[in-house]
């Protein structure tokens, strides 16, 4: 006995067709975690203390931080932010010793400050 819509074998053969291997996420697919939204929550703090966001926009972007799900939710919380926190200042070079006796003078100074703590 057939069926109006078509028998067994036709209907097997066409979901046979349409059936697709499942794909691996995309990395902005993949869920984070706590440590990863961590991450990003320290770089904001990071960014705040640089004075590269306001307290307004930084309350925001930690919001969202702890609420992301998936790392293309955290990844734009901190993709206008440089990677690295700035490199500090070097002193100028005529702050450094100039004669041996000022370099003696000066790590004496500070094995005294090491003795003491």
């Amino acid at each position: 006995m057939s069926r109006a819509w078509g028998n067994k074998d036709e209907l097997s053969r066409d979901r046979a067709d349409h059936v697709t291997e499942p794909q691996e996420p995309s990395r902005l697919e993949i869920r984070v975690g706590h440590a990863e939204r961590e991450v990003a929550v320290n770089r904001l703090h990071s960014a705040f203390a640089e004075d590269r966001l306001d307290v307004t926009e930084f309350d925001q972007r930690v919001a969202s931080a702890y609420a992301a799900r998936t790392a293309g939710e955290l990844a734009p919380l901190t993709a206008d932010l440089p990677a690295t926190a700035p490199v500090a200042w070097s002193e100028p070079a005529s702050a450094k010793p100039s004669s041996k006796k000022q370099l003696k003078a000066e790590r004496g100074r500070e094995r005294e400050a090491v003795a003491l703590t």
